[in-house]
């Protein structure tokens, strides 16, 4: 049974899109609070060279993501926050419909195939798709991806023309991503090449084109405000062990969770479908996809996120060639009982991973609402005399946002003397965070004259007995210290 009736089909079609809402209901990602405040600096001043934004001086700086930033930043100050949800809904609308094209493309419009693959997409990529720049990335790859395959299969060189613009967009939207884009076209080389082995042989097709185009990708890469520092910023940010170690998505996949067994068990599947198939039905551009996303996906969660975009999409061709034979003795109850079973199952599915998307908002609602608080309070103190904050590595968003001079902030590769030239202050903020520093060394080393504390931080501990601080406000979540006249 190739397809399910046009009528069915049209209900159906309305599932696939609902994770597109699960954004909606959560709160706004933390990340957003700097990218507004980088994209407020672009709009008001241009391109900085050197941080502009913490108390230290003489940091090396590259804004990777700021078109992105002031995209948001634009939204923001016309819509609010319902704005930048709106954004977020759409561009996860625009996901699902270039994933659901892909997958119909490659599986010669089979419905059912396509209908499953892409719902499994739009339910885990809604973890992704939140205010950062991965909602423009997603569409690049996209994009890339279906340009590649229309080149493969329909043999249209013409689509090709696209790929450098993709280049400039993604090294001007987040510059990090960018070196994927070539990434990504690896397979497609090696699958227009003549691969042979006991019967399993690469598809084969004209590479020069995609030499050329390559080299032009390059060129347009290029036409950013920070040329090769933007283009290589993933040389200094990527594989350092801090970093790996302390930012959750750069953390590895573990199946110390529910959600991290059901990756691991679908990384598994995945890989195995692709790379077990008859040599007449093996593609050699799809294992070699599922290969190394997978590879990314067990190095760091946020390889989970390229998984997702380059890996699912060819298991509808696989797919395709299940044929479910309709069975003459099942009555139109039985039938019909079927169809709500599936029906049910696909809500309670969409229920299950709402709910999950949900879970903590209410922790990071209430988080936001105490720092704003406190971040007003140092503005009004920053009328007075100047302000020198002490924030833990997530709370430093929000200062940022509300121009007020800090220590740290989680842009953590910005804090890598890799990056910056100066000094690793990231490196120092976890040896104090681990004890390894004596807090105090921190504090006369800066002259802090605000410092703000969660009940984590291991400041919280010291500072209620540190004579040259004092308690100024204090709320359900946060501490505000600040230096005391003596020490002013």
């Amino acid at each position: 049974m190739n397809d399910i009736p046009k009528r069915g089909q049209k209900y159906l079609l309305v599932f696939l899109f609902l994770p597109a809402l699960f954004p909606v209901f959560r709160n706004l990602d933390n990340d957003l609070w700097f990218l507004l405040g980088h994209g407020r600096y672009i709009l008001e001043k241009g391109f900085p060279v050197m941080e502009p934004f913490t108390i230290h001086a003489g940091f090396d700086f590259v804004m990777q993501q700021w078109l992105s930033s002031v995209v948001f930043q634009w939204v923001y100050s016309v819509m609010g926050v319902w704005g930048i949800r709106g954004l977020v809904l759409f561009a996860q609308i625009l996901s699902i419909a270039l994933f659901w094209s892909l997958t119909r493309k490659i599986s010669s419009n089979h419905f059912l195939s396509s209908f499953a693959v892409t719902l499994l997409y739009g339910l885990l990529m809604s973890f992704f798709m939140v205010a950062r720049p991965y909602i423009f990335t997603s569409l690049i790859i996209l994009l890339e991806l279906s340009v590649l395959e229309h080149y493969v299969l329909d043999k249209r060189n013409s689509l090709l023309f696209l790929l450098p613009f993709l280049s400039l967009l993604l090294v001007n939207l987040q510059a990090s991503m960018w070196p994927m884009l070539f990434i990504i076209m690896i397979p497609y080389l090696l699958d227009a090449g003549t691969f042979s082995y006991k019967g399993y042989q690469s598809t084969g097709y004209p590479v020069k084109p995609l030499w050329i185009v390559m080299a032009f990708m390059v060129l347009f890469g290029l036409i950013n405000p920070y040329g090769l520092d933007a283009m290589l910023y993933l040389k200094n940010s990527y594989g350092i062990g801090a970093i790996n170690r302390w930012v959750l998505e750069m953390q590895p996949l573990t199946a110390s969770h529910l959600l991290g067994v059901f990756i691991l068990l679908l990384l598994f599947v995945v890989i195995s479908v692709h790379l077990y198939r008859k040599p007449s039905h093996f593609v050699l551009r799809y294992a070699l996809l599922a290969l190394g996303t997978g590879y990314l996906c067990l190095s760091s969660i946020r390889g989970l996120f390229f998984f997702l975009l380059c890996a699912l999409f060819p298991l509808s061709l696989p797919l395709s060639s299940i044929e479910l034979k309709p069975n003459e003795r099942l009555s139109d109850v039985r039938t019909r009982t079927l169809r709500k079973v599936l029906v049910f199952s696909i809500v309670a599915l969409v229920f299950l991973v709402l709910l999950r998307s949900l879970g903590s908002d209410e922790a990071s609602y209430r988080r936001d609402q105490d720092l704003r608080e406190m971040m007003q309070l140092l503005q009004e103190d920053q009328k007075d005399h100047e302000v020198v904050l002490y924030t833990g590595y997530a709370d430093g968003n929000m200062a940022l946002y509300y121009g007020i001079p800090h220590y740290i902030d989680a842009r953590a590769e910005v804090f890598l003397y890799k990056n910056n030239g100066v000094e690793d202050v990231f490196m120092e903020y976890i040896d104090l965070q681990q004890g390894k520093l004596h807090y105090q060394e921190i504090l006369e080393k800066y002259q802090f004259t605000h410092i703000l504390v969660p009940e984590n931080d291991l400041l919280y501990t010291y500072l209620p007995r540190d004579a040259k601080y004092r308690l100024y406000h204090s709320n359900e979540i946060y501490d505000l210290y600040e230096m005391t006249g003596e020490a002013y």
